[in-house]
């Protein structure tokens, strides 16, 4: 016990440094993104389980979940700059997000994407890596290259045709929608798409492999 004079009046406080084992401090380990994610979609509603895919991403600090198309497309993995022209689209930038798909009744993760970095490698812009991921979820998978055009907003993505209908994986985000009514997809070769984005930039990888894409400029 420590005894001290404070305005006049005596003051007793418990010396913990003289208790036996002295005083412990304990911090606690902030959550991983990863884990964050995991939380996230454990907390799945009934209504996001009318869904196939999930998306968790971070946002100021902050993990949230979506399963609506629109607020799918707007994510992005780079500044709105890089991607488009403000009054195109308000986009919504994220350091981070895991895609989900529903198993059993439940959202279990496909992968987990960063912010884009140049010739860093990505699972989504290698055709025959995301065939083999999207076959834990379909039995058939076929995958087109071409531009997806939603109204106001113009991105590079691949059509995933499967027995459970066609699907998009964004080039800008690497998320994956289901086939909508407003969404016009255009087969095209990778030489007709390199100016889609305003700066975001491919550029197909030197290996032999022909459909292995890289981030060129980010």
């Amino acid at each position: 016990m420590i005894t001290f004079n404070y305005g006049g009046q005596t003051m007793r406080v418990l010396d913990m440094e003289a208790e036996r084992g002295a005083v412990r401090v304990y911090g606690e380990r902030p959550l991983s993104f990863t884990e964050k994610a995991m939380e996230e979609a454990g907390e799945s509603t009934d209504d996001d389980k009318q869904h196939l895919f999930m998306t968790v991403y971070s946002e100021s600090c902050t993990t949230w979940r979506t399963t609506a198309p629109d607020n799918i497309t707007r994510l992005s993995l780079v500044g709105q700059s890089y991607v488009c022209s403000r009054p195109q689209k308000r986009l919504i930038q994220s350091s981070a997000l895991m895609v989900f798909y529903q198993k059993n009744g439940n959202f279990v993760p496909l992968y987990e994407l960063h912010h884009l970095q140049t010739k860093k490698y990505y699972l989504f812009l290698d055709k025959k890596a995301l065939t083999h991921k999207l076959q834990e979820v379909f039995d058939i998978v076929k995958l087109t290259l071409g531009q997806l055009h939603t109204g106001n907003f113009t991105g590079i993505a691949w059509k995933a045709q499967t027995e459970k209908g066609s699907f998009y994986i964004l080039w800008h985000n690497g998320c994956i929608i289901p086939s909508q009514d407003y969404l016009l997809f255009e087969e095209k070769k990778f030489e007709e798409l390199k100016s889609t984005y305003a700066l975001l930039r491919f550029t197909r990888s030197q290996s032999s492999v022909s459909d292995l894409y890289t981030v060129l400029c980010c």
